[in-house]
Parts: C-alpha cells; structure tokens; sequence
C-alpha cells in the first residue's frame, strides 16, 4: 500500500496539495524527518501520517477528513487520541504557525505513533469490530446479557485507547522537551530580540535542533551561554552609557534642544520673550556644550580559542560559551568578527564573518569544533597579528583564551608586541586554571584568570573584562 501514490483520503486531516508540498521541502531539509518517511512506509498505513502529525501541530485548528478511506481509519483514531490529551493542547499553543516547532515535534509523536500501529493496530481494529456488533446487536435484541455484552465491548475498546494515550503522552512530553531546548538553545545561539532568527535558513535551524538533540556537549554549551549572555548584555549596557555624550561645558547659541532651563523661562515674560528672540538671532542663547565621548572597543573582534587535549569537557564548553557571546556582540553590532582555532602546530582553522554576519550554521560549527592535540601558541599568534594587519580589522579587539603553558619564541613575543603598538589594537589573555607563562607578562593588555572548579565558571570579573569589547 505504501509504494501507490499518496491519496487525499489517506489522510486523517484535511490536506490540500499545498500542505503536501510544504511539509515536502521541510522534510528535504531535515535529515531526521527524512528517516521518519522512511519508517512511515515501513507501516501498512503509515506513510501520510508524518504529514497529519505535522499539520496537528502546525495549523490552528485543522479540519478532520470526512472522506477518509476506511483502512487508514486507524489514522484517525490515533489523531484523534492525540489532540484531545491536555499535554498536546499545551504544545499545539507553541507550535502553531512556527514551521520549525512544528518539524522538531514531529519525530517523538511519530516515533509514539508507529508504536501503536506496531503494536495495537490490529487489537483496537478488533475490539472496534466487537464493540460495534454489540451494540448493534444491544440495538437488536434489547436485553440485560445484550447490554452486558455491549458494557464489556465498551471496557476493553476503552483499556486500548487508554494504552494508547499512555504511549501518545509519553511522546508529547518528549516532544515538548525536544521544541523547549530547540528555542533556548536558538535564543542562546542565535539571538533572543523578537525577530532575530527570522532571516536564518529553515534548514540550519533544523540541523541545530538535530545537533542539540544528539549532542549533549552543544546542549551544555548552550546551558553555560545563556549565564554569560546575561553579563555580556550588561556590560555592553555599561559601556553604552561610558560612550554617550555629556554636557561638559555652557557655551552660546542657538540649538534648542541644549538651551539652559533659564533661558527657557525667559519666554513666559513679555519683556524677557523679545530680548531671547534678538539672542536667538544673533546665537547668543546660553546651551549645554555637548561633547561626544570617544568610543571604547568598537572595532572588530579576533577570538582565539585553545583546543588542546586538557581544554576538553568543562573548559571547552565555557570557552566556547564565551565565543558564542563575542559573536552575538560582533552580529548585534555589525562588527567584523574572526575566529581562530588552534591546538598543536599544524592544527589551526580559522573563520571570518564581516559584519559579524553568521547563519545558525555557523555558530554551531564554531561551537563543536575540537582538535584535541597539544599546545603551540606562536602559529595563533601570528594569524591573530595578520588578521588585524589587515585594513577591516584594524583597530580591532584580540581575545586569546587558553589553559596552556607552552614556550612562545623571543622573537615571536616581540614581533607580536611590535604589531600590537603599530597596529593599536587591544589584547586580552584569559587564562584557564592557573597563571599564564611569566614570558607573557607585559604580552597583553589585560590578563584574567579563571578556575575551571564551577559547573559555569562564573568568574565574573574575568567575563566582565573579555565581554567589554
């Protein structure tokens, strides 16, 4: 049955052939949901009921198909079962019209609904079967072993579907975890201002909710994230109020908008209201002298992340935490934005986002990228300096995170040193565990330390000083 062409009245939901090709596309982005089809026709009637599942979820209030053919019948009675129980309503509220809520519940309430057919298919057909001939047969012959024999048929049909509610509710729950972490993690990775998500591709939003599902480092990153965004937004707040301008001096005028409160009240008399009209043609009205204050940190950011072997597990998810926030800084501002990985000498990679532009892709290859080698910190150095040699990141801010202690060469730490001074831009050191190498003493303008002994490493003065880029 499943290799013939899907039919209007397979469907326990009414589906038009717009809702076929919608559910389509999602399906050719979603790996997941690829392995869901493919488990479907495994099942006499299992094809198009990814698709009813999808259109529960998404819709507001879909219509049931009236015309339904009557071996998929048991479709329905699934659906049916599903979108009464109190746990479904509460995920519907989420998911309605949100395509990617909708696609990342899909999988777990499948997963419940194969296991029905699997298992109860062919015990509610029967029992649904019996129920019907007893109460024909109650309608019949009226007696009390006839209405006896309807009450049994009634018990056992309602035994079934209590088992399978069980097993649907189980798989709401699931998926409501599955759609909670999905949007956390989104908001965490990606950005949290309404509407900040909207120009990600659906397809990356799906593989990030795909990564997170079997991934449990990225979840923990995610976890850590969410602590860290709070500080970085407001640290950023703090240093938006350092930047904004003061009133410093009084000086003469005629801008409105800066004029002293005195000269205002000059206007209500009638003999004062001329003289500030002569004044006000000549600028001689007092005003605020309104001095901008200079910038602190605006330019690009270069990330240099240690991914040697003794970073992996606790350390690495923080650090990478902290890039994720420089990176939702770089976007939300439009600044360039650089990373730099590293490990040993021949392990390095590096990524560029101008402007800070970067898809959910992007953050999550930043975010599970791990090399696991050994330490050597003159091939990042040297990139980190050829990156703001460079004329859209000059000026630019480096924030190089590590554990290690290995040897840097004389001649390394001087060019570095040399560039950073030409080049003007600034240089932060956050080391990881314990005190950085003594040769690094004056290499950089500021150095944190922080001990990898809290679950979020929630130092927050060494946050405070890399998140003030």
């Amino acid at each position: 049955m499943a290799a013939r062409k899907d039919r209007r009245d397979w469907y326990a939901l009414v589906c038009d052939r717009f809702d076929i090709r919608h559910f389509g596309e999602i399906r050719k982005q979603s790996k997941r949901l690829r392995e869901v089809a493919q488990e479907a026709k495994e099942l006499p009637t299992g094809a198009t009921l990814p698709q009813d599942i999808y259109n529960a979820l998404y819709k507001f209030e879909p219509p049931w198909n009236d015309k339904m053919a009557e071996e998929f019948r048991i479709n329905r009675a699934v659906l049916e079962q599903l979108v009464e129980l109190p746990e479904f309503q509460g995920l519907h509220a989420t998911t309605q019209l949100d395509v990617t809520g909708s696609a990342v519940a899909v999988p777990a309430l499948a997963d419940a609904a194969f296991t029905i057919l699997r298992e109860k298919q062919e015990e509610y057909e029967e029992r649904k079967k019996a129920l019907n001939e007893a109460r024909e047969n109650a309608k019949q012959n009226p007696s009390p072993e006839t209405e006896r024999q309807e009450q049994e048929a009634q018990e056992k049909m309602e035994q079934t579907e209590r088992a399978m509610r069980t097993a649907l509710r189980e798989g709401v729950r699931s998926a409501q975890k599955q759609v909670d972490d999905t949007n956390n993690a989104l908001s965490m990775m990606w950005g949290d201002d309404p509407g900040a998500e909207g120009d990600a591709a659906l397809g990356d939003k799906l593989k990030l909710a795909e990564e997170l599902a079997s991934n449990p480092k990225l979840r923990q990153i995610a976890e850590i994230l969410g602590r860290i965004k709070l500080i970085a937004k407001r640290v950023q707040r703090e240093k938006l109020r350092q930047e904004s301008a003061e009133y410093s001096d009084v000086v003469l005028g005629n801008e409105i908008a800066r004029m002293l409160p005195t000269e205002a009240a000059k206007l209500r008399h009638p003999l004062l209201k001329k003289d500030w009209m002569r004044r006000y043609v000549e600028r001689s009205l007092m005003e605020y002298d309104l001095q901008e204050k200079k910038p602190i940190g605006r330019g690009p950011i270069v990330a240099c992340i240690d991914e040697s072997g003794s970073m992996a597990g606790l350390p690495d998810q923080w650090a990478k935490a902290v890039l994720l926030a420089l990176a939702m800084i770089a976007r939300k501002q439009k600044r360039g934005f650089a990373v730099i990985h590293f490990s040993s000498k021949h392990e390095i990679a590096e990524s560029r986002f101008p402007g800070g532009a970067m898809t959910p892709e992007d953050i999550r290859k930043l975010a599970v990228h791990f090399y696991g080698g050994g330490t050597e910190f003159e091939a990042p150095l040297t990139k980190a300096v050829a990156i703001l040699s460079e004329s859209e990141f000059e000026k630019g801010d480096l924030i190089f995170i590590t554990d290690g202690q290995a040897y840097t060469g004389e001649h390394v730490v001087e060019y570095f040193k040399k560039q950073k001074a030409d080049r003007q831009f600034r240089a932060v050191l956050c080391q990881v565990g314990h005190e950085p190498p003594q040769h690094w003493s004056d290499l950089f303008d500021s150095t944190v330390v922080t001990q990898p002994n809290d679950p979020s490493f929630a130092d927050t003065e060494a946050l405070r000083v890399m998140l003030s880029v």
